[in-house]
Protein backbone atom coordinates (compact mmCIF):
# COMPACT_ATOMS: atom_id res chain seq x y z
CA UNK A 1 0.00 0.00 0.00
CA UNK A 2 2.51 2.17 0.89
CA UNK A 3 4.67 1.37 -2.85
CA UNK A 4 1.83 2.40 -4.41
CA UNK A 5 0.90 5.59 -2.62
CA UNK A 6 4.47 6.31 -3.36
CA UNK A 7 4.12 5.45 -6.78
CA UNK A 8 0.83 7.78 -7.19
CA UNK A 9 2.47 10.79 -5.58
CA UNK A 10 5.86 10.68 -7.81
CA UNK A 11 3.37 10.55 -10.65
CA UNK A 12 1.62 13.55 -9.36
CA UNK A 13 4.82 15.58 -8.58
CA UNK A 14 5.62 14.63 -12.03
CA UNK A 15 2.71 16.26 -13.92
CA UNK A 16 2.98 19.29 -12.17
CA UNK A 17 6.33 19.91 -13.06
CA UNK A 18 5.76 19.06 -16.61
CA UNK A 19 2.81 21.66 -16.12
CA UNK A 20 5.31 23.97 -14.80
CA UNK A 21 7.86 23.74 -17.43
CA UNK A 22 9.57 27.02 -17.81
CA UNK A 23 11.38 25.97 -20.93
CA UNK A 24 8.29 26.53 -22.59
CA UNK A 25 8.51 30.38 -22.06
CA UNK A 26 8.93 31.75 -25.20
CA UNK A 27 10.19 36.31 -25.47
CA UNK A 28 7.54 36.68 -28.07
CA UNK A 29 7.26 40.78 -28.50
CA UNK A 30 10.01 43.54 -27.10
CA UNK A 31 8.90 47.39 -27.48
CA UNK A 32 11.99 49.89 -26.15
CA UNK A 33 10.65 53.74 -27.41
CA UNK A 34 6.75 53.34 -26.44
CA UNK A 35 4.81 56.65 -26.78
CA UNK A 36 1.08 55.03 -27.00
CA UNK A 37 0.63 51.38 -27.29
CA UNK A 38 0.50 50.42 -24.03
CA UNK A 39 -0.23 51.83 -20.44
CA UNK A 40 1.25 50.14 -17.03
CA UNK A 41 -0.35 50.34 -14.02
CA UNK A 42 0.78 54.04 -13.12
CA UNK A 43 -0.29 55.59 -16.39
CA UNK A 44 3.20 55.80 -17.63
CA UNK A 45 3.90 54.46 -21.41
CA UNK A 46 7.01 52.30 -20.37
CA UNK A 47 9.03 50.02 -22.81
CA UNK A 48 7.63 46.95 -23.04
CA UNK A 49 8.66 43.04 -23.42
CA UNK A 50 6.01 40.08 -24.09
CA UNK A 51 6.28 36.52 -22.21
CA UNK A 52 4.35 34.03 -24.33
CA UNK A 53 3.73 30.41 -22.54
CA UNK A 54 3.47 28.67 -25.61
CA UNK A 55 2.52 25.05 -23.99
CA UNK A 56 -0.81 23.52 -22.87
CA UNK A 57 0.24 24.06 -19.49
CA UNK A 58 0.47 26.77 -16.99
CA UNK A 59 4.19 28.34 -16.34
CA UNK A 60 4.95 29.92 -12.79
CA UNK A 61 7.74 32.75 -13.58
CA UNK A 62 7.99 33.47 -10.32
CA UNK A 63 11.63 33.53 -9.28
CA UNK A 64 13.42 33.52 -12.67
CA UNK A 65 15.15 36.50 -13.75
CA UNK A 66 15.25 39.22 -16.75
CA UNK A 67 18.60 40.21 -17.81
CA UNK A 68 20.71 42.05 -21.14
CA UNK A 69 24.57 41.15 -19.33
CA UNK A 70 25.26 37.91 -19.86
CA UNK A 71 28.08 37.52 -16.70
CA UNK A 72 25.42 38.94 -14.70
CA UNK A 73 21.66 36.46 -15.03
CA UNK A 74 20.34 37.36 -11.77
CA UNK A 75 20.34 41.05 -12.58
CA UNK A 76 16.54 41.78 -12.35
CA UNK A 77 14.60 38.79 -10.41
CA UNK A 78 10.85 38.39 -11.12
CA UNK A 79 9.28 38.10 -7.45
CA UNK A 80 7.60 35.72 -6.29
CA UNK A 81 4.44 35.24 -4.32
CA UNK A 82 2.05 37.03 -7.06
CA UNK A 83 -0.56 35.13 -8.52
CA UNK A 84 -0.05 36.90 -11.65
CA UNK A 85 3.03 35.19 -12.12
CA UNK A 86 1.48 32.17 -13.62
CA UNK A 87 0.89 31.95 -17.22
CA UNK A 88 -1.78 30.01 -18.31
CA UNK A 89 -1.38 27.88 -21.67
CA UNK A 90 -0.94 29.87 -24.45
CA UNK A 91 -1.16 33.13 -22.84
CA UNK A 92 0.73 36.04 -22.72
CA UNK A 93 2.15 38.67 -20.14
CA UNK A 94 3.50 41.86 -20.12
CA UNK A 95 6.85 43.27 -18.02
CA UNK A 96 7.72 47.02 -17.93
CA UNK A 97 11.00 48.74 -17.72
CA UNK A 98 11.14 50.20 -14.40
CA UNK A 99 11.61 53.73 -13.43
CA UNK A 100 12.03 55.87 -10.18
CA UNK A 101 10.14 54.79 -7.51
CA UNK A 102 8.37 51.88 -9.71
CA UNK A 103 8.87 48.42 -8.55
CA UNK A 104 6.95 44.98 -8.30
CA UNK A 105 6.79 41.49 -10.28
CA UNK A 106 6.32 42.62 -13.45
CA UNK A 107 8.88 45.50 -13.60
CA UNK A 108 12.86 45.49 -14.86
CA UNK A 109 15.21 47.26 -13.03
CA UNK A 110 16.99 48.19 -16.12
CA UNK A 111 16.57 50.01 -19.14
CA UNK A 112 16.01 48.41 -22.29
CA UNK A 113 18.37 50.02 -25.10
CA UNK A 114 18.09 48.69 -28.82
CA UNK A 115 21.58 46.71 -29.95
CA UNK A 116 21.12 45.23 -26.32
CA UNK A 117 20.18 41.46 -26.02
CA UNK A 118 17.80 40.30 -23.38
CA UNK A 119 17.58 37.43 -21.81
CA UNK A 120 15.04 35.08 -19.63
CA UNK A 121 17.05 33.14 -17.03
CA UNK A 122 15.72 29.97 -14.79
CA UNK A 123 14.74 29.91 -11.02
CA UNK A 124 18.29 28.31 -10.51
CA UNK A 125 20.23 31.88 -11.93
CA UNK A 126 22.20 29.79 -14.81
CA UNK A 127 20.44 28.40 -17.45
CA UNK A 128 19.35 31.03 -20.01
CA UNK A 129 15.70 29.70 -21.04
CA UNK A 130 14.98 32.37 -23.86
CA UNK A 131 16.97 35.50 -25.67
CA UNK A 132 15.87 38.24 -27.89
CA UNK A 133 18.50 40.63 -29.79
CA UNK A 134 16.84 44.19 -29.51
CA UNK A 135 17.69 45.43 -33.23
CA UNK A 136 19.66 48.80 -33.14
CA UNK A 137 17.62 50.42 -35.51
CA UNK A 138 14.43 49.60 -33.94
CA UNK A 139 12.24 52.43 -34.90
CA UNK A 140 10.03 55.05 -32.48
CA UNK A 141 6.88 53.55 -32.25
CA UNK A 142 7.47 50.10 -33.56
CA UNK A 143 8.78 46.47 -31.99
CA UNK A 144 10.30 43.74 -32.81
CA UNK A 145 8.12 40.37 -32.62
CA UNK A 146 9.04 36.67 -33.26
CA UNK A 147 6.52 34.42 -35.16
CA UNK A 148 6.17 31.04 -35.61
CA UNK A 149 6.19 29.25 -38.66
CA UNK A 150 4.69 26.02 -37.32
CA UNK A 151 1.37 26.73 -35.62
CA UNK A 152 1.19 23.11 -33.68
CA UNK A 153 4.74 22.89 -32.74
CA UNK A 154 5.14 26.63 -31.48
CA UNK A 155 8.44 26.83 -33.47
CA UNK A 156 9.45 30.85 -33.39
CA UNK A 157 11.92 31.39 -35.85
CA UNK A 158 11.52 34.30 -37.08
CA UNK A 159 11.46 37.95 -36.15
CA UNK A 160 10.58 40.93 -37.46
CA UNK A 161 10.05 44.69 -36.92
CA UNK A 162 6.74 45.53 -37.11
CA UNK A 163 3.59 47.60 -35.57
CA UNK A 164 3.30 46.23 -31.94
CA UNK A 165 0.57 43.75 -30.86
CA UNK A 166 1.03 43.17 -27.14
CA UNK A 167 -0.82 40.55 -25.37
CA UNK A 168 -2.02 39.19 -28.58
CA UNK A 169 -0.43 36.66 -29.96
CA UNK A 170 1.51 37.15 -33.02
CA UNK A 171 -0.46 35.45 -36.00
CA UNK A 172 1.41 36.66 -38.96
CA UNK A 173 3.15 33.06 -39.10
CA UNK A 174 0.67 31.13 -37.49
CA UNK A 175 -1.23 30.22 -40.81
CA UNK A 176 -4.94 30.79 -41.70
CA UNK A 177 -7.55 29.01 -40.10
CA UNK A 178 -9.68 25.96 -41.74
CA UNK A 179 -12.48 29.01 -41.47
CA UNK A 180 -10.97 31.74 -42.96
CA UNK A 181 -9.46 29.54 -45.97
CA UNK A 182 -12.85 28.66 -46.50
CA UNK A 183 -14.31 31.84 -46.68
CA UNK A 184 -11.58 33.29 -49.06
CA UNK A 185 -12.76 30.09 -51.36
CA UNK A 186 -16.46 30.31 -50.91
CA UNK A 187 -17.08 34.23 -50.17
CA UNK A 188 -20.78 33.45 -50.80
CA UNK A 189 -21.55 29.79 -49.00
CA UNK A 190 -22.67 28.40 -51.76
CA UNK A 191 -20.35 25.47 -52.06
CA UNK A 192 -20.67 24.72 -48.32
CA UNK A 193 -24.64 25.16 -48.42
CA UNK A 194 -24.48 22.41 -51.61
CA UNK A 195 -21.97 20.18 -50.12
CA UNK A 196 -23.97 20.11 -46.94
CA UNK A 197 -27.12 19.27 -48.59
CA UNK A 198 -25.88 17.13 -50.73
CA UNK A 199 -24.29 14.55 -47.51
CA UNK A 200 -27.54 15.58 -45.61
CA UNK A 201 -29.71 14.01 -48.22
CA UNK A 202 -27.39 10.99 -49.03
CA UNK A 203 -27.58 10.03 -45.26
CA UNK A 204 -30.96 10.04 -45.29
CA UNK A 205 -31.59 8.11 -49.15
CA UNK A 206 -29.09 5.59 -47.10
CA UNK A 207 -30.93 5.43 -43.55
CA UNK A 208 -34.46 4.68 -45.82
CA UNK A 209 -32.48 1.88 -47.89
CA UNK A 210 -30.96 0.45 -44.62
CA UNK A 211 -34.55 0.29 -42.72
CA UNK A 212 -36.54 -0.86 -45.87
CA UNK A 213 -34.46 -3.90 -46.16
CA UNK A 214 -34.57 -4.50 -42.37
CA UNK A 215 -38.22 -3.88 -41.89
CA UNK A 216 -38.85 -6.54 -45.16
CA UNK A 217 -36.61 -8.91 -43.37
CA UNK A 218 -38.08 -8.75 -40.21
CA UNK A 219 -41.75 -9.08 -41.42
CA UNK A 220 -41.06 -11.99 -43.49
CA UNK A 221 -41.10 -10.08 -46.88
CA UNK A 222 -37.53 -11.23 -47.28
CA UNK A 223 -36.52 -15.18 -46.41
CA UNK A 224 -33.69 -16.94 -46.80
CA UNK A 225 -33.74 -19.12 -50.65
CA UNK A 226 -34.16 -22.54 -49.84
CA UNK A 227 -33.31 -25.58 -52.50
CA UNK A 228 -36.72 -26.86 -54.05
CA UNK A 229 -37.49 -30.57 -53.81
CA UNK A 230 -36.43 -31.62 -57.64
CA UNK A 231 -39.60 -33.24 -58.08
CA UNK A 232 -40.52 -31.38 -61.41
CA UNK A 233 -39.69 -33.99 -63.81
CA UNK A 234 -41.10 -37.07 -61.72
CA UNK A 235 -44.13 -38.53 -63.17
CA UNK A 236 -46.63 -40.61 -61.10
CA UNK A 237 -45.80 -43.74 -62.73
CA UNK A 238 -42.14 -43.05 -61.65
CA UNK A 239 -43.61 -42.62 -58.23
CA UNK A 240 -45.28 -45.94 -58.36
CA UNK A 241 -42.53 -47.92 -60.19
CA UNK A 242 -40.38 -46.72 -57.45
CA UNK A 243 -42.00 -47.61 -54.15
CA UNK A 244 -43.11 -50.95 -56.05
CA UNK A 245 -39.70 -51.68 -56.21
CA UNK A 246 -38.46 -50.42 -52.47
CA UNK A 247 -41.79 -52.54 -51.38
CA UNK A 248 -40.32 -55.78 -53.22
CA UNK A 249 -36.89 -55.17 -52.20
CA UNK A 250 -37.54 -55.23 -48.47
CA UNK A 251 -39.43 -57.81 -49.13
CA UNK A 252 -37.23 -59.87 -50.04
CA UNK A 253 -38.68 -61.25 -52.96
CA UNK A 254 -36.04 -59.85 -54.94
CA UNK A 255 -32.52 -61.37 -54.63
CA UNK A 256 -30.06 -58.81 -55.61
CA UNK A 257 -26.30 -60.21 -55.51
CA UNK A 258 -24.64 -56.90 -54.36
CA UNK A 259 -26.10 -54.94 -51.66
CA UNK A 260 -25.44 -51.52 -52.41
CA UNK A 261 -27.03 -52.17 -56.10
CA UNK A 262 -31.05 -51.91 -56.19
CA UNK A 263 -32.45 -54.46 -59.46
CA UNK A 264 -35.57 -53.49 -61.04
CA UNK A 265 -37.24 -57.09 -63.35
CA UNK A 266 -39.86 -56.37 -64.85
CA UNK A 267 -42.72 -58.85 -63.93
CA UNK A 268 -46.56 -59.36 -64.95
CA UNK A 269 -48.14 -56.63 -62.62
CA UNK A 270 -50.90 -54.59 -62.46
CA UNK A 271 -48.92 -51.39 -63.12
CA UNK A 272 -46.94 -52.50 -66.01
CA UNK A 273 -50.06 -53.85 -67.72
CA UNK A 274 -51.23 -52.02 -70.09
CA UNK A 275 -54.52 -53.83 -71.30
CA UNK A 276 -56.21 -52.75 -68.14
CA UNK A 277 -56.05 -49.22 -69.52
CA UNK A 278 -57.58 -49.56 -72.41
CA UNK A 279 -60.89 -48.26 -72.37
CA UNK A 280 -63.42 -51.09 -73.42
CA UNK A 281 -65.55 -50.14 -75.74
CA UNK A 282 -69.83 -50.11 -74.70
CA UNK A 283 -72.24 -52.92 -75.31
CA UNK A 284 -74.88 -52.46 -78.15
Amino acid sequence: MKRLFCTIMMAAAALVMKAQNVTDLVISEVMVDNHDSVTDDFGRHPAWIELLNSSWGSVNIGGCFWTDDISDLTKSPILRGDSRTRIGPRQVTLFYEGGEGVSGAFYLNFTLKPGSTLYLVSSNGRTVIDSIRIPGNLPAGKSVSRYSTDARGMVFDREEISDPSPMAMNGAGLGKSGAESIRERDPHGWVLTITCVTVVFAALLLLFFIYSLLGRFFTGGISPKREKAQTEDMTPEVAAAIAMALHLHLGEEIHDSESFVLTMKQSASAWNDRSLTIRKKPLK
